[in-house]
């Protein structure tokens, strides 16, 4: 028989006010359809981050880029097919070599040779908020310009070879993660010998354990779901309500004193509404409830 852990409930049942709600209603066959993917991918996260173990070569790996008996380029090239730059990406062993360390995972960095464009430099290195009105003339300059340009071919360049485009672009093995940046303003404050303008930044998203890329098939399952990240969290936690209320149906036996004024009619039907829709999530829930049993269990809400 299955325990239910009922003292992780008062978390779980936060439901977030900022979303669109859809859950004035039962759920659906067709919200389960699409969530169980998605649920699934989360689950196997959970399971690959309580099997992690580090491996013992990844130090020496990062040691041997460092010193410089191992190109990162060439590293992340062995472990992936994927490792492509377009036409006129420029590669920067050295600056690779410092954000490698900077990272702590091998690291790929291509410039384009040229500086950022003065709009660049306001968004992203001047001291204070620069005004709307100035930075709109900046942006249509012809430096930031081919600045644009530059990064719409390469953003068309990983589409055109298959990468999924979420918040960074990944390959389609998942093997590579590529960011295009517009300026180098972040991992390179300490370092001046490279150019402040655009760069693409490679990086294997699993050097050395399986984490990583399980978030990169959890963030695909979320995407390709129609969900917003919100309303996933939403109709997993009414999920994990439905999986309590299903133990026992009989909760929606109700003997209530019926209401003796209006105010007391509507607060009455208002529960009504709500215990009749736990009541159709419980029934819904039992009928998938092989699959997500086993789901659930990897979140800790079931025991054996």
């Amino acid at each position: 028989m299955h325990r239910i852990r009922f003292y992780l409930l008062s978390f779980c049942l936060t439901i977030s006010l900022n979303s669109q709600t859809i859950y004035d209603k039962p759920l659906s066959e067709e919200i389960i359809k699409r969530i169980m993917p998605v649920l699934s991918a989360e689950a196997e996260t959970k399971k690959g981050n309580n099997n992690y173990s580090p491996d013992n070569d990844f130090g020496n790996i990062l040691n041997n880029i460092e010193n410089g008996t191992v190109d990162p380029y060439l590293f992340i090239k062995s472990k992936s097919g994927y490792a492509d730059v377009p036409d006129g990406a420029i590669y920067d062993e050295a600056a690779s070599k410092y954000l490698t360390h900077q990272l702590t995972t091998p690291a790929a960095v291509f410039t384009f040779g040229i500086d950022a464009s003065e709009y660049s430099k306001e968004i992203y290195f001047a001291d204070k908020k620069p005004d709307s009105t100035f930075l709109e003339t900046l942006r249509t300059r012809s430096d930031h310009k081919k600045v644009s340009y530059l990064l719409n071919s390469a953003s068309k360049f990983y589409n055109d070879h298959k990468f999924d485009e979420i918040t960074e672009y990944y390959s389609p093995d998942n093997s590579i993660k590529v960011q295009l940046n517009e300026a180098s303003y972040y991992h390179f404050l300490n370092y001046t010998n490279i150019s402040t303008g655009p760069l693409i930044l490679l990086m294997l998203t699993n050097p050395h354990n399986p984490r990583e890329l399980d978030n990169v098939k959890f963030e695909k399952a979320l995407k390709e779901s129609g969900f917003s990240l919100v309303e996933y969290q939403n109709i997993k936690n009414i999920l994990i309500q439905a999986l309590m209320d299903s133990k026992d149906l009989n909760i929606f036996r109700t003997d209530s004193k019926k209401p003796s004024n209006q105010a007391e009619q509507k607060a009455y039907e208002e529960e009504q509404k709500m215990l009749n829709i736990r009541k159709m999530n419980a029934y819904l829930y039992n009928n998938h409830a092989e699959e997500l049993n086993l789901i659930f269990k990897e979140f800790s809400l079931i025991t054996e």
